[in-house]
């Protein structure tokens, strides 16, 4: 077990380092998203062949849909609003996937459920109203991509009874490089060497190693605990963002940020006591 939590403590520092070198290599998000799924689908490709691959079908497909768009609405709004702060509202995507279940599942969400949905979005509420410097734009973009990353967990969900989760992701990869490679060629920016050794440390390391790394840890620990461990992502990637970055850290991020990150937690811990 051991083992497992110090693998998913290093999987959430590459996901937080992973927004400082978005940052670095500053190409707009469909450009910076194509190029990741470029360099890693080769290695997550390999590492699907090991399962055996099936036949996808079109919830395998709409997954590589949504992938790309939250990677490019995740990104896209660190153009507008600080790492930490894009972060955060992104990660009320567990939180989302709640609230949209009792659509996808024909379910009723029970009491707990409203209570994590509510508190998450007062928690972007606050983020928004009291850090006055939150530019709208920022937060609708990293909010979408909050929805969409909901969509992958409702979908991954359905899918884990008949696909081995390196499959899904090794389509994902797929249909996101195919989807997103118009804009490689559509779109203005400059490539020099340091961005190309940026943009194949995206793909390579903090894509791909993370998630034969993640893959590892799921063998090792329950769903619960690292549902749990994932929300170090924002911490890891506020701390370098203060510490390489010089981005400010506003009170309003904060507390926020602890609302939307105790949401998440509470309706982890709930959903997987069975609560009703």
């Amino acid at each position: 077990m051991l083992i497992g939590v110090i693998i998913m403590i290093a999987v959430t520092f590459i996901w937080g380092a992973g927004f400082l070198v978005a940052y670095l290599v500053n190409l707009p998000s469909p450009v910076y998203v194509f190029y990741r799924f470029l360099f890693a689908s080769p290695f997550i490709v390999l590492l699907g062949l090991r399962y055996g691959f099936k036949k996808p079908n079109w919830m395998v497909i709409a997954t590589g849909f949504f992938m790309a768009a939250n990677w490019i609405f995740l990104f896209w709004a660190i153009k507008y609003i600080d790492i930490s702060s894009a972060d955060l509202i992104y990660y009320s995507g567990p939180v989302i996937a709640l609230a949209l279940s009792p659509i996808v599942f024909r379910v009723k969400n029970p009491w707990w459920a409203w209570l994590a949905v509510g508190l998450a979005f007062g928690g972007i509420s606050l983020m928004y109203t009291i850090s006055g410097s939150l530019n709208v734009l920022g937060v609708l973009l990293a909010f979408l991509g909050g929805v969409f990353y909901a969509l992958l967990i409702l979908f991954g969900k359905i899918l884990s009874v008949r696909y081995h989760p390196a499959i899904v992701t090794s389509y994902q990869m797929i249909i996101g490089s195919v989807l997103t490679s118009p804009f490689a060629f559509l779109m203005k920016y400059e490539l020099n060497t340091f961005k190309l050794i940026l943009l194949i440390i995206a793909g390579v390391v903090v894509s791909a190693l993370s998630i034969f790394m993640w893959l590892m840890a799921m063998r090792r620990l329950s769903v619960r605990l690292i549902s749990i461990l994932a929300y170090l992502d924002p911490f890891f990637a506020t701390l370098l963002a203060v510490l390489f970055l010089k981005q400010n850290l506003e009170m309003g991020t904060v507390i926020g940020g602890i609302m939307i990150v105790c949401a998440g937690i509470f309706s982890v811990y709930m959903e997987s006591m069975g609560r009703g």
